[in-house]
C-alpha cells in the first residue's frame, strides 16, 4: 500500500527532499539525466540520435498499466556519428 501512495505522490511530481527513496527516483530516474540536454550534447558533437520514451517497473502489473495509460517514467538513446 505504501509502494502505491508513494508513486501516486510522485506522479503528481511531489518529492520529500531527504527521502532516501525520493532522491534516488528524482536522480536517477526522472530530472538527475536530463535527456534534453544529453540531446543537445550529441547534437553539437554530430551525433544522428533517437531519444526513446517509455514506462519500466519491476512490476509485471503495473508494467502492463503504465504502459496502456502511456505513462513515461524512463529513456534510452541510440545514438550514432553523422558523417
Amino acid at each position: 500500500m505504501q509502494g502505491l501512495k508513494t508513486r501516486f505522490r510522485r506522479l503528481r511530481g511531489v518529492y520529500i527532499p531527504g527521502s532516501k527513496e525520493d532522491d534516488a527516483e528524482y536522480h536517477v530516474t526522472r530530472n538527475g539525466v536530463d535527456q534534453d540536454a544529453i540531446a543537445k550534447l550529441l547534437e553539437s558533437e554530430g551525433f544522428a540520435f533517437t531519444i526513446i520514451r517509455y514506462f519500466s517497473t519491476q512490476s509485471a502489473v503495473f508494467q502492463v498499466l503504465g504502459t496502456c495509460m502511456g505513462l513515461e517514467n524512463t529513456f534510452a538513446i541510440i545514438a550514432q556519428r553523422s558523417g
